[in-house]
């Protein structure tokens, strides 16, 4: 019998590395993502000023709005971090977030899961609170959360099982850090002193059966308090000192603007449900039968635990992450004493394979339908690179007036020639001034005033059902001409004495008198020429260096490398997806998008094909 366990005992060790190995793969398959997140812009454009002028941002240059008011970068030095790993594609951002994430999911999983490794739902486990961090791990300051809180949560833990301050010292540099990567730092002294008051109730009244399993001395159970007040004192180690503190209460406890207005504030009860809604329930659902299950060796710190873990997502759906981050350690120790054993690490293996290749194929899955995109490097999703370009190339310049959502790509990229009025720092505008915006849309009388009181002269309006009366009355305004038809976006702009008032009509009769006299453009021009040039009238510039010296053309000149196509076609950024506009009036510059479309595509893109027009 011993030679026969001793032949099976490496088998078995090679499937458990094998298991945690696979598993590892499933967490970094999870977090291959593009970057979609519109806030990414803005950090990156703070962060690129703060490295430029060695100083701390701290009043406003970027938006119209905002134009000279104080500004507090609570989150500083996640946008110096951010600036340092950005590049043109965004793909070393996106490597710099999958390493910290599933480094400290990993971590995490590891420092406490090791010892229940061979539970029957360890793994399952393990697999949904992956699945549950990675729903709000997005290409923001908010990635330092999860790596501070995760910090510690295993470091109470672990005092739990042996107090000594020793174990606690590690918490004062991390929470200086915290305080100075994401305004969430107030975290570290409320959980702590949170659980100082679980075990203080735990002696004081207990009235659960394992509130005596495991005892603690008055000395001991200072420690935690003493610990979250020196954390409470160290954060103020910031460039604002006193008024981040103030500034972070306020946000938290007193300020209901972003919980009524800003999506990730919202009740998770509010908010459209995903998978990551009912893997959540899932989750709590089984950490309540856990907890009743056990409840012979259950303490008040875990019931308090866990009500404080059911209620958090109820006052914002970005507290997902947290939620499972304090009830992990209580669930897994309680599905352990269910079930003790029961893992098969082959069987485990031969899951976790596909799992891991099936998220690597498919991104990460908000619903049965739709997926966050795997790969890495900045989606472009909905954000108007042409327009953007056009904008850059053709060296416009003043005060755009912007959806809420593109407002941080546009200081990224045009600052300081072109100040949206408003972007997505919901906290630095406050309530008045978000809604100010956002009722500037309900009728063109209070548009009008909006765009003269912050002197617009752009006007970007996306093309959803919602703006269709605000597109028609811009048309029809003597005061406005439309200056770029986008693939997603129109671009209106000021009418004055160098720009005069053209009508979609005249551009019509135009485009007519055009296409009865194309011309076709000069027979010489190579097709790197004509791939640039559409990588210019995209927008794609970042992702196409070598373009470099057409992204820098205006029309006119771009006319001119082209062999004299119109520029009128250039306005039109759909202009070669329909036959009839085409083969009709820019039959030249439809046939080099036809030359140039598969090789745009290879930047990751999905433009439709056509047929040439020759």
């Amino acid at each position: 019998m011993k030679k026969k366990g001793s032949k099976q005992e490496p088998s078995s060790r090679f499937w458990e590395v094998l298991t945690a190995c696979l598993l590892c793969l499933v967490v970094i398959a999870l977090n291959h993502t593009k970057i979609d997140e519109n806030d990414t812009w803005w950090h990156i454009a703070l962060g690129k000023w703060m490295v430029q002028n060695h100083q701390v941002y701290k009043t406003e240059i970027f938006s119209a709005v905002g134009l000279g008011r104080p500004f507090l970068a609570h989150e500083w030095l996640s946008e110096v971090l951010f600036y340092f790993f950005s590049s043109p594609s965004g793909k070393m951002l996106s490597y710099f977030k999958l390493f910290l994430i599933a480094s400290s999911c990993t971590g995490f999983g590891y420092l406490l899961a090791r010892p229940y490794f061979k539970g029957r739902l360890t793994l399952p486990l393990l697999l949904g609170a992956a699945f549950l961090v990675t729903f709000r791990a997005p290409v923001r300051p908010q990635i330092f959360e999860i790596i501070c809180s995760s910090f510690l949560l295993v470091t109470l833990d672990f005092w739990r099982d042996h107090p000594s301050w020793k174990k606690l010292l590690g918490l004062i540099p991390v929470q200086i850090l915290w305080t100075n990567l994401h305004g969430s730092y107030l975290l570290g002294p409320v959980l702590v002193f949170l659980f100082a008051m679980g075990l203080t109730l735990c002696e004081k009244v207990p009235f659960l059966p394992g509130d005596k399993l495991k005892t603690y001395s008055p000395k001991e159970i200072a420690q935690p308090f003493i610990c979250s007040l020196i954390l409470l004192a160290v954060s103020l180690i910031n460039p604002f000192h006193f008024e981040l503190l103030k500034k972070s209460f306020s946000v938290f406890f007193l300020d209901n603007s972003m919980k009524e207005h800003i999506r990730e504030w919202y009740s998770v009860t509010r908010v459209s449900k995903g998978v990551w809604f009912y893997v959540w329930f899932a989750w709590m659902t089984w950490a309540w039968i856990s907890f009743f299950r056990t409840f012979r060796k259950v303490s008040q710190l875990e019931l308090y635990t866990l009500i404080l873990a059911t209620i958090f997502p109820f006052s914002g759906v970005r507290y997902i992450t947290l939620s499972t981050l304090l009830s992990f350690p209580g669930v897994l120790k309680r599905s352990f004493q269910l079930y003790p054993s029961g893992l098969n690490p082959k069987k485990a293996s031969w899951i976790l394979a596909p799992l891991g290749i099936f998220f690597f194929w498919v991104g990460y899955p908000m619903t049965l339908t739709a997926a966050n995109p795997p790969g890495s490097g900045f989606s472009f999703g909905v954000v108007p690179t042409d327009i953007i370009q056009h904008i850059k190339a053709n060296k416009i310049k003043g005060v755009m007036m912007n959806h809420y959502h593109d407002g941080a790509f546009i200081l990224h990229y045009l600052y300081p020639n072109v100040l949206p009025v408003i972007d997505s720092r919901t906290d630095f505008y406050g309530k008045d001034l978000f809604l100010e915006h956002a009722e500037a849309y309900q009728s063109m009388g209070l548009f009008n005033q909006y765009v003269n009181k912050y002197q617009v002269n752009l006007i970007l309006v996306r093309m959803i059902p919602e703006t269709e009366v605000l597109r028609k009355n811009l048309f029809e305004s003597s005061e406005w001409t439309l200056e770029k038809f986008g693939l997603d976006n129109m671009l209106f702009r000021k009418v004055d004495s160098l720009h005069p008032r053209k009508s979609m009509e005249q551009m019509t009769q135009e485009l007519q008198e055009l296409s009865r006299n194309p011309g076709r453009g000069s027979d010489t021009v190579s097709s790197e020429t004509a791939y640039c040039a559409w990588v210019r009238l995209f927008g794609h510039c970042e992702l196409a260096p070598e373009c470099q010296p057409q992204c820098e053309m205006s029309d006119e000149e771009l006319s001119q490398s082209l062999g004299g196509i119109s520029p009128l076609c250039f306005k039109f950024s759909q202009v070669c997806f329909r036959k009839e506009t085409a083969c009709g009036p820019c039959p030249t510059l439809c046939n080099f998008y036809h030359r140039s479309v598969d090789r745009m595509n290879q930047l990751g893109f999905h433009y439709p094909k056509t047929e040439a027009c020759f």
